[in-house]
């Protein structure tokens, strides 16, 4: 190894372009470039703030250091992307030159250290169009979230809501022009009324929402921290722009909105959802819930079938429309009403159609609470707790069985049940769940048992206001749904019950009870 002076100085440079050489490379996003960039902003951002203050040594309130930053540098304050979390956590790292108080009321107020702090009053907001509906609790708090960004002062803010529709100005027997805009089914669907006051301004407002979001709001979206149950915001559907409020919260990125102009339940992913606009608050909720009277489902079957709940849209469906209110229920705030067609030349009633084409059959009183069919409640449609007609097609086209779904049974299934067993019914198979038979098997003993005991009391039994015999009844779109209502409309009460019970178990074990029950009663003992 050799010591010579002119080796060492030689061997020196070589030393420093071997260390140059194996730092490695630092890229444009490398977590440390990141680091040092995230750290120059927030020494740049303090630098700021401090001299907020130092303008203003004797205080100001903490959200106002939001405004004046705005004002003074023309762009908002993004503390996050300084690494921070909150206006407070900054402030909370210039304890050498600011003071952070937090008074009584809640409120944060800086002032500059060493300052006598000057308290102003509190600033009483402005006045709002629309006021909430129920008080705030303490579930209502937003910490951590800066107000401003999350929930701009020209849209609508927590708490504040699209007031409801009154129903004073609907009397029984009037006729109003209406558009239905959603049907789950016959007892269950939604209008809209027509006219300069109605569908007109709701037209007006929807075009200047579709109008500001294509173009100047096209920037503007629905932040985190607003994605909450019952805050209203702006939602597109079929290329245009609708008020909507949040229902339900399916996950981070996932909400259910209902439109309530319309009464839909959609789910929508939150980066397409925008804040709504508090001008656009003004009208009222369009969507009125309401019930065709005078019909029920055949054969008094508990739930609507669905084939009658897509025959009724069908018939409904984009069309002007004339209600003639029956009655109206401001409990729960649903209208009971016929709905007339007047498009043709002679006026056409939605009711004779569904109960022509065996959809339905006739009443002659009125709907009462009590009955299966009206569940599921409007509440649990409108809150997206049960299934929404789309959701129900969805799964009847995919082959998936909504008895197995636990929405569906809990909002339609176990309330029919616990409604069908506190009724008046005739001795038979029960619909309690703890004795009703679960298997093919054990259904069709009981049937046989059933038709047995009341074949001989088959013309005592009270039958559906539409029963007629075979020759005289309403023919349907088809002969196999013409025969099948013809043949349900002779089964009495209890067969009825069971056939229907057996339909949703065993199609074809619900044929052989059906096909046994009518030779009883052609050929009586």
């Amino acid at each position: 190894m050799s010591s010579t002076t002119n080796e060492g100085e030689a061997s020196q440079p070589i030393y420093i372009v071997y260390y140059l050489c194996s730092q490695p490379t630092e890229t444009k996003d490398s977590p440390r470039t990141r680091a040092i960039r995230r750290a120059k902003r927030s020494q740049r951002l303090k630098a700021q703030v401090t001299d907020l203050i130092r303008a203003n040594p004797g205080g100001v309130w903490m959200l106002d250091l939001m405004q004046l930053y705005r004002k003074r540098f023309k762009r908002n304050m993004n503390f996050l992307a300084s690494g921070h979390l909150s206006l407070l956590s900054l402030l909370c790292q210039l304890d050498e030159h600011v003071v952070v108080t937090c008074l009584e009321d809640g409120s944060w107020f800086v002032h500059l250290r060493g300052a006598e702090p000057q308290y102003p009053p509190v600033p009483v907001p402005s006045p709002r169009p629309v006021s909430a509906s129920t008080p705030l609790t303490a579930k209502d708090a937003l910490p951590d979230i800066i107000y401003d960004e999350v929930f701009p002062e020209d849209c609508m803010q927590p708490m504040e809501v699209i007031p409801e529709s009154s129903l004073r100005d609907i009397q029984p027997a009037d006729m109003v022009e209406i558009r239905v805009t959603e049907v789950y089914s016959p007892s269950h669907f939604w209008l809209m009324r027509l006219g300069d006051e109605y569908h007109i301004t709701l037209e007006n407002i929807m075009n200047e929402m579709t109008r500001y979001y294509d173009d100047e709001g096209r920037s503007r979206f629905l932040e985190a921290g607003a994605m909450r149950v019952g805050h209203y915001c702006s939602a597109p559907y079929d290329g245009r722009w609708h008020r909507a409020v949040i229902v339900q919260l399916n996950d981070s990125d996932t909400v259910k909105v209902r439109y309530v102009d319309y009464g839909t339940v959609e789910s929508l992913p939150r980066r397409e959802l925008r804040p709504l606009k508090r001008e656009w608050a003004q009208l009222p909720a369009q969507a009125l819930r309401a019930r065709l009277a005078c019909v029920r489902p055949c054969a008094d079957a508990t739930r609507w079938p669905f084939a009658s709940s897509a025959h009724f849209l069908k018939l409904v469906a984009n069309m002007h429309l004339v209600a003639n209110v029956l009655s109206v229920n401001t409990e729960e705030k649903v209208i009971e009403t016929l709905l007339v067609d007047t498009s043709t030349p002679k006026d056409l009633l939605i009711t004779d159609t569904l109960i022509k084409t065996g959809h339905a059959d006739a009443r002659h009183d009125s709907v009462r609470a009590s009955e299966p069919h009206l569940i599921p409640t409007f509440e649990a449609l409108e809150s997206g707790a049960a299934l929404s007609p789309k959701d129900v097609m969805f799964y009847l086209n995919n082959g998936v069985p909504l008895e197995k779904h636990p929405a569906y049974v809990e909002h339609v299934i176990a309330p029919i049940k616990r409604a069908t067993t506190t009724r008046d019914e005739a001795p038979g198979l029960t619909r309690d769940s703890a004795s009703e038979p679960s298997t093919p098997g054990q259904l069709l003993l009981a049937a046989l048992e059933v038709g047995a005991k009341s074949s001989s009391s088959l013309d005592e039994e009270p039958r559906s206001h539409s029963s007629a015999p075979l020759g005289e009844r309403p023919l349907c779109s088809s002969a196999s749904v013409a025969s099948v209502e013809s043949d349900i409309a002779a089964l009495t009460l209890e067969e009825r019950d069971t056939y229907n019970s057996l339909l949703r178990e065993d199609l074809v074990v619900a044929h052989w009870y059906k096909a046994g029950a009518l030779g009883r009663a052609m050929h009586p003992k």
